[in-house]
């Protein structure tokens, strides 16, 4: 890679000569411009150093400016002999000479004190020709204009004003007035270092806040989001603010960093600039937020190649994650450091809060914790864990002192191979999830600052690993402190509401904290490249033996590691009406204790992957497995005695449900026209309403369509009961559809009579506003479409989220018999989208297979559905005829 200078960027000559011909000098500028951004971006595309790039950019910023100004105010320091010049300031990221290919350029245009008001309007007008020649060239310039006390009224009052303006140099103009309009600045009225500290401070949480206070967003902002650009100039602004200078080297000199932290700072900030220099190329404009769109080739573009066991993509999202990460952390650090001394330094002695003994070891300060000396860790290495266990225990502790943690980081290396061996560690490692109060912080800290990684090895491989997809929207080691924080959230008080039977299932639990470590370890085989699962129990295993648990315990947290799946699996996947279902996943988790451990896993995973991944009726059908479960082991019923038992149970729930809203007798004779398989399906109480506008309706009320809204669930029930016909499913899919409305579950249940009854679970994106009037409505709507269905439907046309579009999911279909339940599974995995329901119901149709009932789930970018099926003879469909019909017309229609 060739060095990069001056020459290449820049060659002046190019305006020798140069007469008035304004479009003339609009070509010329542009071409110079053109060839010095080019010359820039090979660079960058060979590899070259961010940081050289970013001032070389701001040089050649400077020259081009330079010449365009020289063509409007010829006159050293004036237009003419009676209109003098104002001074031309670079101010923002280009006044701290920090510009990446397509930043855009922040000009403060300063006018001389001794101006008149006579004089006034020519100056304007010439900097609003300077200002409109520099967009015709291509430069993207923002820009103010005033005198200097104009300037510091606007600075007094706005953070904003301040903060852009005090991160000035000059670029061509009177150096006398730049230097006063700095000095003017620093004055003491003009936002002291505390008030401004305090102000920045809240705009940054307020901006953190805005990107879920978390670093690890799927398509993050460079610059805005937690651990990125803005968090490093946070860091400047406040050290020009109070050391008057925004160099963090020199903040290294004044014993604010450390060389260590330097360095990291750098690197970073590096690296973030060379990924805003590439996605700048990419979207040939400035460009800050990491896109699906241009993450692949952003990746290929800065040569990752992709490995045996992660993408290219994963690759530079792991480096940027960490990246952020530790920028986030050093922020923080500094920011503590800064508060300890700006909001404390005017405090006399008296008010300034004294250390309180905790042990030999700490002290508290204020509400900090702090090491009694700077060589704790190195005298007594146990303290590295303590230190997280006394924050548990102490709640009234806020945070660790900066020095604490400076410290702590400089002697990471202590935990090595011995010391993840040392009894004591082990135990108060262990203690750590014993205590419970506290814990989430505790990890958090943990693995913030570098512990938690360096004393369980295996998770330090896995912080920043993220999965290129729309599902997983947080890394793994961020997801699994988010599960273990939805465990411990079930145990206070202000949250007991959420899901009070989880509540009181985990308070009913022993040992807690083999749960808290099963959640810890559930996605710890990721990126092995063999079943997670797998690979995870076997770590997990051998931590629990490193923490000397109990042989039972340890095989109990590595069960839930291996097993953690397969709940959520069996309850959205499978067929748990079938007893046979139940009996088998009974089986699997073997006794209550297994069962409550695996529930609680299951729930706090899923709510953990994706704030829309979790919902009510997903709840439902975990909830209806778990408790089916624990009623199979309780009774040590199975098979046909255990059907009849939960079929006389729910009738008689049922009738209890009706009361004397329907005659025993014509409830009988209800039932008498349904199957054993419809009782399985439907729960009590959706029977009872079945029953109750069953009952109510006529002949010539058919088709009979019933719409409620069930608040439990957040999802309407539709029910449809019309003759039998091979076109039912269609039409109904169909007029579902046309509400806009998406199915998540479907039965249909046929009558001796020759009725078939059809049963939905749909969900809107207004499911909160449900009134009697909108329900009527949609009921009557679908009736009428029931009535006159037309020849041909066409599903609503929707426009799929601009990020789905970057994963393209093609169509996979798999069949799998069961003769014990008589109907064949198959499995459809495609580009989720509207009327998927309805295209299956016409694949079936075309291909003379009949639905029994799908569960259809969606995960991110994919629909992932499952569809139990029969012949019209009412067996498995095991003809290889009809499943190519099936696959070949389910491709045509949903790819």
């Amino acid at each position: 890679m060739s060095r990069l200078t001056h020459a290449e960027l820049f060659d002046a000559t190019r305006f020798d000569g140069l007469d008035e011909d304004h479009n003339k000098a609009i070509k010329t500028f542009q071409s110079v411009l053109d060839n010095g951004k080019t010359t820039l971006a090979e660079y960058h595309l060979e590899g070259g150093s961010a940081a050289v790039l970013s001032r070389q950019q701001s040089w050649l910023i400077d020259q081009i400016l330079v010449q365009s100004w020289h063509r409007f105010f010829p006159v050293h320091g004036s237009i003419d002999t009676k209109h003098p010049a104002p001074s031309l300031i670079a101010a923002g990221g280009y006044g701290r000479r920090e510009l990446n290919l397509e930043s855009d350029i922040d000009l403060l245009l300063l006018l001389p004190d001794r101006i008149q008001k006579s004089q006034l309007g020519t100056i304007e007008s010439f900097i609003e020709s300077f200002i409109r020649f520099c967009w015709d060239i291509g430069l993207k310039v923002g820009h103010s204009i005033g005198k200097i006390s104009e300037c510091v009224k606007f600075a007094s009052k706005d953070l904003t004003v301040i903060t852009n303006i005090m991160e000035t140099r000059l670029i061509e103009g009177d150096q006398s007035l730049f230097e006063k309009l700095q000095s003017k600045l620093r004055a003491k009225r003009v936002w002291p270092a505390d008030e401004y500290f305090k102000s920045k401070l809240q705009e940054q949480q307020a901006r953190h806040l805005h990107f879920g206070d978390t670093a690890y967003n799927l398509e993050p902002n460079l610059k805005e989001s937690p651990g990125g650009l803005r968090d490093l100039h946070m860091i400047s602004w406040i050290a020009n603010r109070y050391f008057g200078t925004s160099d963090f080297a020199e903040l290294v000199e004044h014993d604010f960093l450390t060389d260590q932290e330097y360095q990291a700072l750098i690197k970073g900030r590096n690296f973030l600039w060379t990924l805003r220099n590439g996605l700048h190329l990419l979207a040939n404009r400035c460009e800050d937020r990491l896109l699906f769109d241009y993450q692949r080739d952003l990746a290929k573009q800065l040569g990752y190649k992709q490995q045996e066991n992660h993408l290219a993509v994963e690759q530079m999202m792991k480096r940027y994650y960490r990246t952020v990460k530790e920028l986030q952390l050093l922020n923080e650090l500094l920011l503590q450091h800064f508060q300890e001394v700006l909001l404390h330094i005017k405090k006399p002695q008296t008010q300034k809060p004294r250390p309180r003994k905790i042990n030999s070891r700490f002290n508290c300060v204020g509400n900090f914790l702090e090491t009694s000396h700077a060589a704790v860790f190195e005298q007594q290495p146990n303290a590295i864990l303590e230190l997280f266990y006394l924050m548990q225990q102490h709640p009234k502790l806020i945070g660790i002192r900066a020095s604490t943690i400076r410290q702590l980081r400089s002697n990471l290396q202590i935990i090595d191979s011995d010391y993840r061996k040392d009894p004591a560690n082990q135990a108060t490692f262990l203690n750590i999830f014993k205590y419970q109060k506290g814990l989430t912080n505790a990890l958090r800290r943990m693995n913030a600052y570098g512990v938690l990684g360096a004393f369980f090895p295996e998770f330090g491989k896995v912080v920043g690993q993220m999965q290129h997809d729309l599902f997983h929207i947080f890394t793994v080691d961020a997801h699994s402190l988010f599960v273990v924080g939805n465990i411990r959230r079930l145990m206070l008080d202000k949250y007991k509401e959420e899901f009070p039977i989880l509540t009181t299932i985990l308070n009913q639990l022993n040992r807690r904290e083999r749960l808290y470590l099963a959640a810890l370890c559930h996605d710890i085989g990721k990126g092995s490249g063999s079943d997670h699962s797998v690979a995870g129990e076997k770590i997990a295993l051998a931590l629990c033996n490193r923490l000397d648990l109990s042989e039972y315990d340890a095989q109990l947290v590595a069960w839930l590691v291996r097993n953690h799946l397969i709940m959520s699996w069996t309850a959205q996947r499978e067929d748990t009406s079938a007893s046979r279902v139940i009996d088998r996943f009974a089986e699997i988790v073997g006794d209550q204790e297994h069962l409550d451990n695996l529930y609680l896993l299951t729930v706090a995973d899923i709510r953990g992957t994706s704030h829309k991944v979790w919902n009510e009726w997903k709840g439902q059908l975990l909830f209806n497995l778990y408790t089916a479960t624990s009623r199979r082991l309780r009774s040590g019923i199975s098979g046909a005695q255990a059907i009849r038992q939960r079929i006389g149970d729910r009738k008689r729930a049922i009738r209890k449900l009706v009361g004397k809203s329907i005659t025993e007798a014509a409830l009988t004779q209800v039932w008498a026209q349904l199957d054993q398989e419809y009782f399985l399906r439907n729960g009590p109480e959706t029977c009872a309403w079945h029953a109750q506008q069953i009952e109510n309706a006529r002949l010539l009320d058919l088709p009979l369509v019933a719409t409620r809204y069930r608040p439990g669930i957040k999802a309407r029930q539709i029910l449809v009961v019309a003759p039998e016909s091979d076109n039912l499913l269609p039409q109904s899919t169909a007029a579902v559809d046309k509400l806009g409305l998406s199915i998540l579950d479907a039965r249909i249940h046929k009558t001796k009579s020759g009725l078939a009854l059809l049963v939905f679970v749909t969900v809107n994106q207004d499911e909160i506003a449900q009134t009697k009037k909108s329900l009527d409505f949609q009921t009557e709507e679908i009736r009428k479409f029931l009535l006159s269905p037309p020849a041909h439907y066409t599903p609503l046309s929707k426009n799929l989220p601009r990020a789905f579009k970057q994963f393209k999911v093609p169509t996979a279909v798999a069949f799998s018999d069961n003769q014990e339940l008589g109907h064949t599974t198959m499995e459809i995995i495609a580009q989720d989208r509207p009327g998927l329901l309805y295209h299956v119901s016409i694949a079936l149709l075309e291909c003379k297979v009949r639905l029994i009932s799908a569960k259809v789930s969606t995960v991110g970018e994919k629909a992932e559905d499952t569809f139990f099926i029969i012949d019209r003879d009412g067996k498995p469909v095991s003809s290889h005829e009809q499943r190519a019909c099936l696959e070949k017309s389910l491709k045509n229609y949903l790819n």
